[in-house]
């Protein structure tokens, strides 16, 4: 049909619903009702092509095979749920081309579910979407059926050969709640290594486990070429991504996310802090214990980051407690030597492991020999001035597909609702151009 012949039957069909107060979606909707007259339509040109006649035309006689009544049939399409009367052959060997034998779904409504699940929706928000928009019941076994349908896409994609180069990458973990009998398995943690690209902010592999062997099966997977034009990782300091990067990827630095290295630094303030109030209170000075118990927040705050009343507050708390006011002193030092140039960082940074190493301050000395062993990954950190924030936005979003769903039956379903929100596989929905 010419495109004005088609644009005036539109035209045409829009009119005479809105004269009418008639609705376009939903099961009486006029876009609904068309759907259902053409598929039918279609369906009964398709039989009639398979037997080579027209219905009541008397050249039927005597072929052999006859239309044989039809089946009633519910199918879902984007116009919502079209009821079919399937035609049939008496020999059964018609096989419809526009819905197939054992099928109820057109193609386009399964890339509608898939596009609002990937967006974020559960199965709950979508069930009562499809419900709401086209007044359609899809069950959860119909929509895991229909997100199960991009498996063999992801793997594919997780089998497909990975871009030549990967600059920059990230590494993490993220724990991974799993549901058993509709009861989310709360006991222990259960992990998803997440790999991302820091150039684009996506992630580009996801596997179950938080072990050394893991993070080695990903650089099976990159290959021994690949992971030597690797240029920087960005990691914490956990040893069994360390250990696996420097033995495959031996040129690449490491660098270690800032944000761990100051959490190290508030841990051992606040450890010393537990461990002066304990001492003050054998010596039965009850008073000055009292007042270090409220003071946890405060000392885990930076200077720059405290109110007028605060550092007021901090003054006399540094000249209550010189031990504890000292190791404050050595968290701030060392989170402002990522605020500083490399030369001064370098020089900074060995005075500082030389002031900590001597504080007589357990959780600090213990916290100079961490920062000593990862020396070369901090001083890379403050040089490229990579962190793992880009990479944090993506953990963030993981959580929100794992709070959303409530707990996943498998690791598998959790990685496929990764990959269809956070890989670039999210599906675009059939108006979506």
């Amino acid at each position: 049909m010419p495109t004005d012949q088609l644009d005036a039957l539109i035209e045409q069909m829009l009119g005479q619903a809105e004269t009418r107060g008639l609705e376009l979606l939903g099961p009486d909707g006029v876009l609904t009702g068309g759907t259902q007259r053409l598929m039918q339509r279609a369906l009964e040109v398709d039989l009639a092509d398979h037997l080579g006649y027209e219905k009541g035309d008397l050249a039927g006689w005597g072929t052999g095979n006859n239309r044989n009544g039809t089946s009633p049939k519910t199918v879902l399409t984007d116009a919502g749920a079209v009821p079919l009367n399937v035609p049939r052959d008496r020999n059964g060997t018609f096989a419809p081309k526009l819905v197939p034998k054992h099928q109820r779904r057109i193609e386009g409504f399964n890339d509608l579910v898939l596009g609002l699940v990937s967006r974020g929706m559960t199965v709950r928000d979508t069930q009562a979407h499809l419900r709401d928009l086209y007044g359609v019941d899809v069950s959860p076994e119909q929509m895991s059926k229909i997100t199960d349908a991009v498996l063999p896409e992801l793997r594919a994609w997780q089998a497909r050969p990975l871009d030549a180069v990967y600059p920059i990458l990230f590494l993490d973990a993220i724990v991974l709640k799993i549901r058993d009998n509709h009861t989310v398995i709360k006991k222990g943690h259960r992990y998803l290594t997440v790999v991302c690209n820091h150039a684009t902010g996506k992630v580009v592999w996801a596997k179950k486990g938080r072990k050394k062997r893991v993070v080695e099966v990903f650089f099976a997977e990159l290959g021994e070429e690949r992971a030597a034009r690797l240029e920087i990782v960005t990691c914490d300091g956990a040893s069994w991504i360390h250990d696996v990067v420097k033995a495959k990827a031996p040129d690449a630095d490491i660098c270690l996310d800032t944000s761990h290295v100051i959490c190290w630094a508030t841990k051992a303030v606040d450890e010393v802090r537990r461990d002066e109030r304990n001492r003050l209170r054998r010596e039965g000075n009850d008073k000055a214990a009292k007042m270090l118990k409220g003071t946890r927040w405060l000392l885990l705050r930076n200077w720059a980051n405290l109110k007028p009343g605060q550092k007021g507050a901090m003054r006399e708390l540094h000249a209550a407690n010189v031990r504890l006011g000292r190791a404050w002193e050595l968290k701030e030092d060392l989170s402002e030597l990522f605020r500083i140039p490399l030369l001064q960082a370098e020089w900074g940074l060995k005075e500082w492991l030389l002031w900590a190493s001597r504080s007589k301050r357990a959780p600090f000395v213990k916290l100079a020999r961490t920062i000593r062993r990862f020396q070369a990954e901090i001083l890379a950190t403050i040089e490229y001035g990579y962190t793992n924030g880009l990479a944090e936005s993506n953990n963030a979003s993981i959580g929100r597909i794992r709070a959303n769903a409530r707990g996943f039956q498998d690791p598998e379903a959790f990685i496929q609702m990764i990959m269809l929100d956070r890989a670039g596989l999210t599906p675009l929905l059939p108006w979506a151009s």
